[in-house]
């Protein structure tokens, strides 16, 4: 997940990359989670970490060539996995998961579910 959010948000090798701020908020977590989540990452040679070169305290996610690539493979999976998922449960059932699936993970969902009391 995290692979795919620096993918969006614009990591591809050569470009800038989202700062780590912005892909914790992206995530809906806080910034240390993101740095623990990056370290094997980091160490498997699929993201680096660089700092931003307008702003020396802000660090940024880049994928590298390997990223990319392992990125490509995820998508064509999950690309795979949607096929099976509409052949097992219809295309009308498998649109209606994918809605309440998106739905769960908006910001909007996530931030009505913080304000809520919990007993």
């Amino acid at each position: 997940m995290v692979v795919s959010r620096i993918d969006e948000l614009g990591g591809a090798p050569g470009g800038k990359g989202p700062p780590l701020q912005a892909l914790a908020r992206r995530l809906s977590i806080q910034i240390s989670a993101v740095t623990h989540a990056l370290k094997p990452l980091v160490r498997d040679g699929v993201v680096e970490i660089q700092v931003d070169p307008d702003d020396r305290r802000t660090k940024r996610a880049v994928l590298t060539a390997q990223g990319m690539k392992q990125t490509r493979q995820m998508y064509e999976l999950w690309a795979g996995v949607n096929t099976r998922l509409d052949a097992a449960l219809g295309a009308g059932a498998a649109q209606e998961l994918r809605a309440l699936s998106r739905r769960v993970a908006s910001p909007e969902f996530l931030a009505a579910m913080s304000l809520r009391k919990y007993d």
